[in-house]
């Protein structure tokens, strides 16, 4: 079984989290740590959160261009596409103008014998 250090670092930041907000209210209530304690534990539990979305954010943006890159791929393709449909067309179009030509040639043949 892999360990999920992120998952970890999660519950070891929202067990100190819940432990700071108990102390703030327990100094709130009648006094348990000192204000400087409290503020110094708020500032850690701030900057943790803040480098871990930085992180997550980068993460996001990584996967975004993944799928910028992807999507570019794509719409080349859809271009390369509607290029070959376009050119298709052409030659049906002159297909069946070709064909009715000849039909009207076996029409008339027909029609003279």
């Amino acid at each position: 079984m892999k360990l999920d250090w992120e998952s970890i670092g999660y519950w070891i930041l929202a067990l100190f989290g819940m432990f700071t907000i108990y102390q703030a209210l327990r100094y709130i209530f009648g006094g348990s740590w000192a204000v400087e304690g409290l503020v110094l534990a708020f500032l850690v539990v701030n900057l943790t959160l803040t480098i871990s979305n930085g992180m997550r954010l980068s993460h996001f943006e990584w996967e975004f261009k993944e799928f910028k890159h992807a999507m570019l791929a794509l719409a080349k393709d859809f271009k390369e596409f509607r290029e070959e449909m376009r050119e298709f067309k052409h030659e049906m179009h002159y297909f069946k103008a070709h064909t009715e030509k000849k039909l009207e040639i076996i029409d008339k043949n027909l029609k003279m014998n």
